[in-house]
């Protein structure tokens, strides 16, 4: 795979924190080459992965999760929405 798919699994690998890959097309594959070894992790590697070419929503994801460590999700819920805007969650 492409741009380096592996990365998302050696990360996982050394951090207890949650671990988003973000495949990018990069190959005559459009990128299903990285998807698929992004989603196809072992057993036990926490990776989680967003759409093919994703990157935005994988911020959204990450900053969701600073808001569970950070406020209560009811409040963590409101910021994320009111930064995004309709265009996300409308």
């Amino acid at each position: 795979a492409g741009k380096a798919a592996h990365l998302p699994g050696v990360v996982a690998a050394s951090t207890t924190k949650p671990v988003v890959g973000v495949p990018i097309k990069s190959s005559v594959l459009e990128g299903m080459d990285a998807l698929l070894s992004i989603v196809q992790m072992p057993p036990g590697v926490p990776v989680a992965t967003v759409a093919i070419d994703g990157a935005k929503k994988c911020g959204a994801f990450g900053g969701a999760d600073d808001c569970f460590e950070r406020r209560t999700f009811g409040e963590a819920a409101k910021g994320l929405q009111a930064s995004n805007g309709e265009k996300s969650f409308g």
